[in-house]
């Protein structure tokens, strides 16, 4: 509480709901009457730390590490954000430290590790807020104290993600710091995003072996039917990620023999390839 609490007292006396209109009987006492002052105010300080103006001046510090330095996506970790906010001046009312989450980060809870008895109570992050982590981190945050508590988060894939996550976090108070002290109450922590991908082709022809000799088949000008002009074959191919990050779009491409040096067709399509899972 950073105001003063102001109290007021009023009198008044109890007097009959309806006007007498009577005349006064002489020989009847006065009827009492009050004097101009009817009210009387005062109000009571709060005892803080302000100094001898009674004005506080806070000098919050904030201090933010990660547990990477970069982030493997897909790889399942936490994300942790150590922070640390230090109070370096007078009292700090009403003191809170907000956290911009970027697209692709889900959060998972606050843990506390050292806040002096101070009570730190957080809302999470909603779209109604901006994506936005809001901790009451002490009221006051008193002259010397520190709180100190991790972030967890979880990454996700989502497309249209960006190569880097952008952390943007402050601390607030409602006493204002002087300007010249402001400038570690802001801090943007920036995460390169890591992708390792492990891409794995596997193919295998149908039959195994084969051998073909033209004598056996028709010559191309006189074949009516695809039979004719040799034996067919078929090659499957399977494509595996074997991760962690998850491959967003890939490209195959297939290339055969499709003729020889003399200049003879020698493999060409009889149909489309029949392909399963996400290809388009």
């Amino acid at each position: 509480k950073l105001t003063s609490l102001d109290a007021e007292m009023r009198m008044s006396l109890d007097e009959e709901r309806y006007e007498d209109t009577r005349p006064r009987d002489p020989k009847l006492p006065l009827r009492p009457i009050l004097g101009s002052t009817t009210s009387r105010k005062d109000s009571l300080s709060i005892r803080k730390n302000c100094g001898p103006d009674n004005v506080c001046i806070p000098d919050l510090q904030m201090n933010v590490t990660s547990n990477v330095q970069k982030y493997l996506l897909g790889s399942g970790k936490r994300l942790q954000l150590d922070v640390l906010v230090q109070n370096m001046g007078e009292d700090a009312f009403e003191s809170t430290y907000n956290l911009k989450l970027p697209a692709g980060i889900d959060y998972i809870k606050v843990e506390k590790i050292e806040t002096m008895g101070v009570p730190v109570q957080c809302s999470a992050p909603k779209q109604s807020n901006n994506n936005t982590l809001r901790c009451d981190i002490g009221n006051p945050l008193q002259k010397n104290g520190l709180v100190k508590f991790k972030v967890l988060l979880q990454p996700v894939t989502s497309h249209g993600m960006k190569p880097i996550y952008e952390f943007e976090m402050d601390v607030n108070t409602t006493n204002p710091e002087n300007p010249f002290t402001t400038e570690d109450n802001s801090y943007t922590l920036r995460l390169p995003i890591w992708i390792e991908t492990d891409l794995r082709v596997d193919g295998e022809s149908k039959p195994k072996d084969l051998y073909y000799n033209p004598d056996n088949y028709t010559s191309e000008t006189n074949a009516t039917t695809e039979g004719e002009f040799g034996p067919a074959m078929t090659h499957n191919y399977t494509i595996r990620n074997q991760g962690p990050s998850d491959v967003i779009e890939a490209e195959a491409f297939l290339i055969w023999p499709a003729q020889t040096l003399a200049g003879n067709e020698l493999l060409y399509l009889l149909e489309q390839p029949e392909t399963s899972g996400p290809i388009a």
